[in-house]
């Protein structure tokens, strides 16, 4: 996998050097997931560990990605913690089921740009950031801060309302010429730490997950278990 160095932003204008480039980043945050208990053409009906406070998920995404239904998104428009029942705008154009497996999450696009993006179909809401990349030779796992000058409410929120599983973001490259051609990229990072440096000013902490370092499981072998590899 590309990890995101000083290198990143070079690469870039090299391939690009005769057009404006373009740093996209896109924070998917994961808030509650699981099994549907039920659906309807305009409802679905969340697992029993699903939030029990009303209108907790208003304005979230919720997507079907197995069973019944799978493929759909759609947005929150009510919820009832008692009921878990999640109404959705639009209605299903096939109704969520027990089969069905599904997420509710955000995503939160941007763009170093003065005006909106549009790329592969998703918009790139314009905002000023900067990105402090690591240096290409430094012999580490990559870490990138991402520096907001003008702090985004949704994000904030999504960020301070995440629990569990941990957010993504992903890093790409595009140009004017061509939006919809991923220059460099796309690199995803998870999101370590996030912090306001001041009143309008939002850090967030990403980085890769250092597998190699990881401590080993334990595992032990008897002859009964693993006679191919106990030997006299």
């Amino acid at each position: 996998m590309s990890t995101p160095s000083q290198a990143f932003i070079e690469e870039s204008f090299k391939v690009s050097s005769q057009h404006a480039i373009f740093v996209l980043l896109a924070f998917n945050f994961t808030f509650q997931e699981g099994s549907a208990q039920g659906g309807a053409s305009g409802s679905i009906t969340l697992n029993s560990r699903a939030s029990s406070e009303d209108g907790e998920y208003i304005g979230r995404e919720v997507t079907i990605f197995a069973g019944t239904g799978s493929g759909q998104s759609r947005t929150i428009t009510a919820y009832n913690g008692s009921t878990k029942v999640a109404n959705v705008s639009p209605n299903w154009t096939t109704p969520p089921d027990v089969t069905s497996v599904y997420k509710v999450g955000a995503t939160n696009r941007y763009v170093n740009n003065n005006e909106n993006m549009t790329s592969n179909g998703a918009v790139y809401e314009a905002r000023e950031f900067e990105l402090d990349l690591p240096e290409s030779t430094e012999e580490r796992l990559p870490d990138v801060s991402i520096l907001f000058d003008n702090v985004d409410l949704a994000l904030a929120r999504n960020l301070r309302e995440q629990n569990g599983t941990p957010p993504t973001v992903t890093l790409s490259v595009i140009t004017t010429i061509d939006p919809d051609v991923i220059e460099y990229g796309p690199m995803t990072l998870t999101v370590k730490a996030a912090g306001n440096k001041d009143s309008t000013t939002l850090e967030i902490g990403t980085g890769v997950e250092d597998l190699l370092n990881r401590s080993a499981l334990p595992i032990g072998y008897t002859p009964g278990v693993t006679p191919g590899v106990l030997y006299i």
